[in-house]
């Protein structure tokens, strides 16, 4: 027998925020949802986007697949690593992060959309400007228009700079304090602000057609290439399909000792081509050539949102960049968004799961999810050190010194080596296990919910 129905409230309309309608919509029937987006109609900043095996698994689970293969990329291939920052470079020998799958983020966005079904409401020109939890149980929204609303579940999908998250973690924050755990509220108000990494990247579209006229022979036309470097590195790989195939183009400045500082200017604001040849003057010819074509780029400030100590509280859940927003380095950022997304429907979509237990099959997503994402922006961060040769063992090897060799084919095949270990993950594992592990704790919990305590948290 269907129980009673659950009313769901989305904040923010990006790839989480739309694969959490849609995975909502496959698995149950009894929850309503709406989606509030700041912006007046779907937009979706950056470009490439990646995906590996594990997470194109969840995109087969949605029915979405056949969709989306039209835009995709590399089915198949690995990305090509390369000591790049000398005159003649080196391959990484091992093979990478084997399965990458690229697309346009616009693609992508397009075809979740058209998979939203009409029941799925979505307010435009909704900006999220605080929240409160009612006696009755229920959450009020409050919009910057003077509008409210009410739901039984909030679920922030708003980006790195998250409305809900600082709300949710003052919330909790302000109890912890109530029950004397000052320590604890102190960690939890250090997740409200994201953290500047010391990295600046330059991102720009380079037409394909284009650039193959110039570079007829290039690598980069026909594989996935990451070119590493000390303190910096540049990546290339298609997106878009037809005649408006890109390559999606990167190229990262790393000072790991400005990380955590506060990054004065805009995170996103115009580049200039100059800045991006003079960055990599001294990497080999065909880096320099992806370089010479970057017109117009776009200079982001990369900032993380520090581990947080749960990614929910009451009836509230964070879901990808305003949970965990990491290092792009191993390109993971919006899968784990999408995989948070899969998991936290599936628990909300649990037959016997009634808005009085909502608190519990949350608390199951944070304890699942939680540790997994940020174990995730653990290794990617690694991953970022790796790339720019800035791991202890390099640590005092200078940008001119890599330039002559001070880091040989040895060194550059370890590094390909423990790369390989870090990214195993993604195409060596399920989210199928934690999805039923997810089933069987509500399920135990569920039947005896006096065992859960946000107290516990």
């Amino acid at each position: 027998m269907e129980g009673p129905r659950i009313r769901v409230t989305v904040i923010g309309a990006g790839i989480g925020g739309l694969v959490f309608a849609v995975a909502l919509h496959r698995l149950s029937a009894r929850v309503e949802v709406d989606i509030y987006e700041s912006t007046a109609r779907f937009t979706e900043i950056g470009a490439g986007i990646g995906m590996s095996g594990r997470v194109w698994e969840i995109i087969e689970w949605l029915g979405l697949a056949e969709d989306l293969k039209p835009f995709a990329h590399s089915f198949g291939k690995p990305i090509q690593y390369r000591k790049a920052d000398s005159v003649e470079g080196i391959d990484v020998p091992a093979i990478l992060q084997k399965d990458f799958i690229s697309f346009h983020r616009v693609d992508l966005q397009n075809v979740l959309c058209k998979n939203l079904p009409s029941s799925v409401r979505v307010h435009f020109s909704k900006r999220l400007t605080s929240y409160a939890q009612l006696g009755s149980g229920k959450i009020e929204m409050q919009f910057k228009d003077d509008t409210t609303a009410d739901c039984d579940v909030l679920v922030g999908c708003d980006g790195i700079r998250s409305t809900v998250r600082p709300i949710m973690l003052s919330a909790l924050a302000s109890d912890m304090d109530k029950a004397g755990r000052h320590a604890e509220a102190a960690a939890a108000l250090s997740g409200v602000k994201p953290k500047w990494t010391g990295s600046v990247l330059y991102r720009c579209l380079i037409p394909r057609d284009t650039f193959a006229r110039a570079f007829p022979n290039h690598r980069a036309l026909s594989e996935n290439m990451l070119y590493m470097g000390k303190g910096k590195h540049f990546i290339s790989y298609a997106v878009g399909t037809g005649d408006d195939v890109k390559l999606n183009v990167g190229g990262m400045i790393g000072q790991p000792l400005l990380e955590g500082s506060d990054y004065d200017g805009p995170w996103v604001a115009p580049g200039e081509k100059a800045e991006v040849i003079r960055h990599f003057a001294h990497f080999e010819p065909e880096v320099r050539a992806l370089a010479s074509y970057v017109d117009e780029p776009s200079r982001w400030a990369l900032h993380v949102v520090p581990p947080l100590p749960t990614h929910v509280y009451n009836q509230v859940a964070l879901l990808g960049d305003a949970a965990h927003a990491m290092e792009p380095y191993q390109g993971a950022g919006a899968g784990q968004a999408i995989e948070d997304a899969y998991l936290l429907a599936s628990v909300i979509a649990h037959p016997d799961v009634t808005t009085a237990t909502l608190p519990i099959a949350l608390q199951v997503y944070d304890e699942i999810r939680r540790p997994f994402a940020q174990e995730v922006a653990r290794k990617s961060h690694e991953s970022g050190l790796l790339h720019q040769f800035n791991t202890a063992e390099f640590a005092q090897i200078s940008a001119e010194e890599s330039a002559l060799g001070a880091i040989d084919a040895a060194a550059v095949a370890a590094i390909g080596r423990r790369h390989e270990e870090l990214t195993a993950w993604s195409n060596s594992t399920s989210l199928q296990g934690d999805v039923e592990r997810a089933r069987r704790l509500l399920d135990d919990r569920l039947a005896a919910p006096g065992r859960v305590s946000w107290n516990e948290l």
